[in-house]
Formats: C-alpha cells, structure tokens, sequence
C-alpha cells in the first residue's frame, strides 16, 4: 500500500496547488474554459476530461493546451515567471506561472508555426531561462489537454517522503541531509493535510528537503556525492547520491522496526515477539539488525533499549 500511494502521489505531492484559467477562474471549477475545453468541475486535482468530451483548442488546428505545476531551483517560482516551449530551436509557446505555482501553456505545433514539432518531435521548456528535465512528444492529434509537471533544476536536488498507516512520524520530525560533515538541508515532518494534493487520513511527510550544489553552498552536493539523513539526530540507514532533480526517498533508521522513524522500547519488543513467534513480520525487518551481525534477535533488542535509555550511542551506517 505505501509503494502504490508513494508512485501515485510521487510528483504530486511536491507540487500540489490549484490550477487557473486564463479567465482567471481555476479548472477545478471550469466546464469550459477559455481554450474550449471540457474539465470536469468535480476535479480539484487532475482536470480530468469528462466522458469522451474531446475539444481541441479553440481557433486552433495543431495545438496542444498543457496545465501543471512547476518548480525552479530551490523554491517554486513566484507569480509571472516565464515559461517557454521550444522545438527545434524555435519558440512554440510561452505564458506565465499565475502563482500557487500554477500554470497553462498554449503550444503550437508545425501545422501552426513553421519550426515547431511535428508528430514524434520533441517540444521541451525552459522555466526562468532554466531547461526543466521534462519533455514531451508531438502527437498527431491532441484533443486532450495534459497535465505535466516541470522541474526546472540545475543547482539542487530535493529529497521528499510520505508515509501512510497508523505508525507514523510525529509532527515535526526533524530530517537534516547531509553531505561530509555538512549539512546541507532540513526539513520536519508534517501530518497538515493541507500540504498533500488531496486529503487522506493518516498520512505523513515533507516535500522540501533541498540540498544545493557545492557552487551554491560549499562544502554541499556533487555529482555522485553521497547525501545521507539525520533523522532527530539518529543516522538514518539512507543515503542518495547527489543529483540535481526531485527525488524520492524512504528513510530507514536502525531499530525502528515498526515504521514511525522513532526509536522506542516499542521496537525492542516487537523484536523480541519476532524471535519468540508471536508476531510473523515486522513493518520495517530491513532495520531490525541493529548489530549488523545478519540476525535479528535479543541482542539487536538490548541495543535498542540500550539506547533508549541512554546507555550507548547508536550504530551508523
């Protein structure tokens, strides 16, 4: 269950916002907007197309209408940056973000403007004069519109989780990113449902831990760097090799075997209920081996409560 929620919301969650129209109202309350498409007023995430409801837009025979969620370097772009779409060194396309980190993009294709793609070309964008990782194919037709997210990122890498259950982080969980001996960014864990595209219960996580470059920050990322995470000051078992880009992440920490990135005496005994047969799993078995000796038993059970109560520190990776 969290694998699958982790793949749906993966760019979503960095990016969630509410998308506007070049009326000014938002597509989530918007049967047809501007361009003459039908969006489904019911969507406050997706616009969804209704049925089979296909418009092009309109006045437009080769064209393609793109909406999404944008973000540039370390933050999201503020309201009127500029985004473009190019192909083949030629300009298809440009509008502005409307803020919420927000915006629609009106593309043309060769059928339109000489230059611009023809089925099977590639149209990519720029954000803020930054190319953004994302590119699309020119499709022959293009009834529908498509929902595309654009990270334009040359100098950070963010780091973003969520975790969904009943063990969850506490708010506020502390996660730094470490790069050496630096840190280089930090984050908390938040249960706000107002910081995930749409409500579910039970859910837990951050969406912008950024670690920038060694150019930006000295002593930070390089590629193949590796990051590794301080999690309320245990060394998670996690490290990502540096990379500009978003990516995600699943922390683990050593002896947190029920999944909630705490350390407890809870963790010591459901170990030992593993050993003893009551239990047939644990949430998390990938660090229940605390002793790093290929076994989980009592032992690895006495470290944990070892350190809980401030008998011994904890093992690194």
């Amino acid at each position: 269950m969290k694998l699958i929620l982790s793949s749906l919301l993966a760019v979503a969650f960095v990016l969630a916002g509410t998308f506007n129209t070049p009326s000014g109202g938002t597509i989530s309350d918007a049967k047809a907007n501007d361009f003459g498409l039908c969006i489904d007023p019911e969507s406050t995430f997706y616009p969804l197309v209704i049925g089979d409801c296909r418009f092009a837009p309109k006045d437009h025979t080769d064209a393609l209408l793109i909406v999404g969620r944008v973000i540039l370097e370390a933050d999201y772009p503020p309201a009127g940056t500029i985004i473009e779409a190019i192909s083949g060194g030629q300009m298809c396309g440009t509008t502005t973000t409307t803020g919420g980190r927000a915006f629609d993009l009106l593309v043309l294709g060769a059928g339109e403007r000489e230059g611009c793609a023809e089925p099977g070309q590639e149209v990519e964008f720029r954000v803020g004069g930054v190319t953004a990782g994302q590119r699309i194919l020119w499709r022959e037709e293009n009834t529908f519109p498509r929902f595309l997210s654009l990270s334009a990122i040359e100098q950070h890498a963010w780091y973003w989780t969520q975790r969904v259950g009943v063990d969850l982080p506490s708010e506020g969980t502390s996660v730094q990113a470490v790069v050496g001996s630096v840190v280089c960014g930090e984050a908390d864990f938040s249960h706000d449902p107002g910081s995930f595209p749409f409500v579910i219960e039970d859910i837990a996580g951050f969406s912008q831990l950024v670690v920038p470059s060694d150019s930006v920050q000295p002593g930070c990322g390089q590629p193949g760097e590796d990051v590794t995470f301080i999690v309320d000051g245990i060394e998670a078992w996690t490290s990502e090799p540096w990379e500009p880009g978003v990516h995600y992440i699943e922390l683990a920490v050593p002896g947190d075997v029920n999944c909630n990135l705490a350390v407890q005496s809870i963790d010591a005994n459901l170990i030992l209920q593993l050993g003893a047969g009551l239990i047939e799993a644990l949430a998390c078995p990938s660090v229940a081996d605390v002793s790093r000796d290929s076994q989980t038993n009592a032992i690895d059970a006495a470290l944990v409560l070892q350190f809980v109560a401030g008998l011994i520190d904890y093992p690194s990776r």
